[in-house]
C-alpha cells in the first residue's frame, strides 16, 4: 500500500517537472519568435507601401474629380440672375482709366567738381547736393583783407584797385565750392547789385578794379556790402553741413577823390567843420592825414 502510495507521488512530481519544462520551452520560443516576427512585419509594410512612381501614375482622388466636375458644369440662370440682382452695381470713373498721370521729370546726374558731391537737376527741381549732412552746421569764410569793422569801416577811392583776401574753415568745409560768385550791393538801396566776378572756389584772394565800373550803373559815392558765395547755392540758398555758406560781413565805403579850385578850398575851410557821425571824410593839403597827396583835395560824402 505504502508503496503505490509513494509511486502516485512520484509520477504527480515527474508530469509536474515536464510541465513546466515544456511552458519554458515554450516561453524561449516566443521570445525568440517575437523579433523574427516584427522584421517580417516591417518588410512586409514596406512592401505593400506604393512607390513614387506608383503615386505620380495614380488616378486623382474622386474629390478632385467631383470639383473638376462641378467648375464645369454651367450655373443655373435662375441663381445667376438673383446673383446680380442682389449685388450693388460697382461706379467706375471712366476719365480715371482714361487718363494717366503725367510723367515726372527727367533728372540727370552730373558731378561737380568737389570729389564726393553729385549735383541732381531737373527741368522742374532745384539743386540738390548729395553727400551734404544737414546735421552738421555749415563752413564759414572768414575775411581777412580788409578786415570787417562795423564801428569804423575801411574806404576806398573810385577809380582805385581794391584787394579782397579772404580763409576758409577746412575743419568744416567738406564740401568745398566749384565757383565762388562776389559781388556788392550798395547799403542804401539793395536792389543795387554790382557783380566783381566769377572766380575758382580754391582762390583765396581777388583784386576788383573799380576804374570804369559802368554794370549796371557808374558806382556811387556810398557804403556797400560785400557778398561771397557759392556759386551753386546762390546768396539766399541754405547751405548744409560741410558746405560754404554765403558771407556778408565786409562793409566799406567808396569815396570820389576831387581836386577843388582855390576858391572851393577856401570857402570850405572856413565853414563848418563835416561831422563824422554823418560819415563826412575830408582832407586838405595841408593836414595829410588820411590820403597824403600832394595836388589833390579828397573829399567823400558817405
Amino acid at each position: 500500500m505504502a508503496t503505490a502510495i509513494t509511486y502516485q507521488r512520484r509520477t504527480r512530481f515527474t508530469r509536474i517537472v515536464l510541465l513546466l519544462i515544456v511552458l519554458i520551452a515554450l516561453l524561449s520560443v516566443v521570445a525568440v519568435a517575437s523579433p523574427l516576427t516584427q522584421k517580417i512585419r516591417a518588410r512586409q509594410d514596406d512592401e505593400n507601401l506604393p512607390s513614387s512612381a506608383d503615386i505620380e501614375d495614380s488616378d486623382p482622388p474622386a474629390e478632385q474629380n467631383s470639383l473638376d466636375a462641378v467648375g464645369e458644369t454651367q450655373p443655373d440662370p435662375i441663381e445667376s440672375a438673383t446673383a446680380t440682382e442682389m449685388t450693388p452695381p460697382i461706379l467706375i470713373n471712366k476719365s480715371a482709366l482714361l487718363t494717366s498721370p503725367a510723367p515726372a521729370p527727367e533728372a540727370s546726374a552730373t558731378k561737380s567738381s568737389s570729389p564726393s558731391s553729385t549735383v541732381i537737376s531737373g527741368s522742374n527741381s532745384t539743386n540738390i547736393i548729395i553727400g551734404a549732412d544737414p546735421r552738421k552746421a555749415a563752413s564759414r569764410l572768414s575775411l581777412t583783407k580788409p578786415k570787417p569793422n562795423q564801428a569804423s569801416p575801411p574806404i576806398f577811392a573810385l577809380g582805385n584797385p581794391i584787394e579782397f583776401a579772404w580763409e576758409f574753415d577746412n575743419a568744416t568745409l567738406s564740401i568745398p565750392p566749384a565757383n565762388l560768385t562776389l559781388q556788392v550791393t550798395l547799403n542804401t538801396d539793395a536792389t543795387k547789385i554790382w557783380p566783381i566776378a566769377n572766380i575758382s572756389g580754391a582762390a583765396t584772394s581777388y583784386t576788383w578794379n573799380t576804374a570804369n565800373i559802368i554794370t549796371p550803373s557808374n558806382l556811387l559815392t556810398g557804403m556797400y556790402t560785400l557778398n561771397i558765395f557759392d556759386a551753386k547755392i546762390g546768396k539766399l540758398g541754405v547751405a548744409n553741413g560741410g558746405q560754404l555758406m554765403s558771407n556778408s560781413d565786409l562793409r566799406f565805403g567808396l569815396y570820389v577823390p576831387v581836386c577843388p579850385s582855390l576858391d572851393s578850398l577856401q570857402s570850405w575851410e572856413k565853414g563848418p567843420i563835416p561831422s563824422r557821425s554823418k560819415r563826412n571824410y575830408a582832407l586838405s593839403i595841408s593836414t595829410n592825414l588820411l590820403y597824403p597827396d600832394s595836388t589833390c583835395f579828397y573829399f567823400g560824402v558817405l
